[in-house]
């Protein structure tokens, strides 16, 4: 269905045009260090602000002269919001009536998440298929979104039909400027549907954040930029505080504090509080060096619940042995890796039984 969809408008493209045709001349940007947070574009204000319960009695006040009728109208007017649709709950409601909808429904687009961002039912409800939404797909399918990724596309990110296809463009031509391959920049905007909301400025400042915070190399800024798209958008904020802790808190050297983000960016994003715990936990308790969990980051990335079930098994049975020197070494990344099931006859040697009825002692 999603891919009948797709040919008809590709069969459609000569009739509609597509503005990535057009290539635009890329102005060069002056690459920027500065540790400014990205801002996403904010919604255009009411032209007609609510007035304060102050107000309001003013305003009746004003027309007290004239007939009931119109000042329930007054109320009326500031009393409930100018839309051009009224607030909606349920998307799916409207298909049968929407034509637009239903083509939405044959991409794969999830209706249901869409309701839950803040603004996307207004956008999505104004949309006519002809005439605003084919150039947009056709774009992004220029741009190197797969066919079968657009439906996704479109349900994590609906605010791309505000943007403009020009602006879409030059953000492209940036990014193939700064060496990105077409199959880096697929990857980019499939992860990160949302990049594209950023300008490029933006998207330039923060390339060169990562850079300079983190003694990158041209190729290594790609190689992050790439492996996790969603770092370059995410609050800037919250990576200068895991910045700190896994330099300051944990311990680790500048050179391993790189070698993490190329290896496991994600290290950066995740709750800050939780990282912290599972690092004293692995390094204090079960005495991981640090080089160990830079070789294996990984294990920085599990439930620390998990991690603190496993190795205290392990430790009942005498097979809690993690200096690589010594006989019978256990990998922490083969701890956390893997189901119970693995777990038991990979790393304990024992069977899940076992291992669930030590794991009712701990209740």
């Amino acid at each position: 269905m999603i891919l009948h969809t797709f040919t008809r408008l590709i069969c459609a493209k000569n009739i509609i045009g597509c503005p990535s045709q057009n290539k635009l001349v890329f102005k060069c940007l002056s690459t920027s260090f500065s540790s400014k947070s990205l801002v996403l574009p904010e919604n255009e204000p009411s032209s007609d602000p609510i007035p304060s319960s102050q107000q309001l009695p003013d305003l009746l006040k004003q027309n007290e002269t004239h007939p009931p009728a119109l000042r329930e109208e007054v109320l009326n007017k500031y009393l409930k919001p100018k839309r051009n649709y009224v607030p909606l709950f349920n998307l799916a409601a409207y298909v049968n009536k929407n034509s637009t909808l239903q083509e939405f429904v044959k991409l794969g687009v999830n209706l249901h998440i869409i309701e839950l961002k803040k603004g996307a039912q207004e956008i999505i409800l104004k949309l006519d298929f002809e005439r605003d939404v084919k150039k947009y797909l056709l774009f992004l399918h220029d741009v190197g979104v797969p066919a079968d990724e657009l439906g996704s596309f479109i349900t994590r990110n609906p605010f791309i039909f505000k943007e403009d296809l020009e602006d879409l463009q030059v953000r492209i031509n940036y990014l193939e400027s700064m060496a990105f391959t077409p199959e880096n920049i697929t990857r980019i905007l499939t992860k990160n549907p949302r990049w594209l909301l950023y300008k490029t400025q933006n998207i330039d400042e923060r390339l060169g954040y990562f850079q300079t915070k983190f003694m990158l190399k041209g190729p290594e800024v790609r190689h992050v930029a790439v492996r996790m798209p969603k770092i370059v958008t995410y609050k800037q904020q919250h990576i200068e505080e895991n910045y700190f802790a896994v330099k300051e808190e944990m311990g680790f050297e500048s050179k391993e504090v790189k070698e993490l983000i190329l290896q496991k960016p994600k290290i950066y994003t995740i709750n800050r509080t939780n990282l912290v715990e599972r690092f004293d936990y692995l390094h204090n308790t079960m005495g991981i060096t640090h080089r160990q969990l830079v070789s294996q980051p990984g294990t920085l990335l599990c439930r620390q619940s998990k991690l603190k079930e496993r190795h205290e098994f392990l430790k009942s049975i005498g097979k809690d042995i993690f200096d690589p020197s010594k006989p019978g070494y256990i990998s922490p990344l083969s701890i956390v890796a893997g189901t119970d099931q693995q777990f038991c006859t990979k790393v304990a040697k024992t069977s899940v039984t076992t291992y669930n009825r030590f794991l009712k002692t701990l209740c």
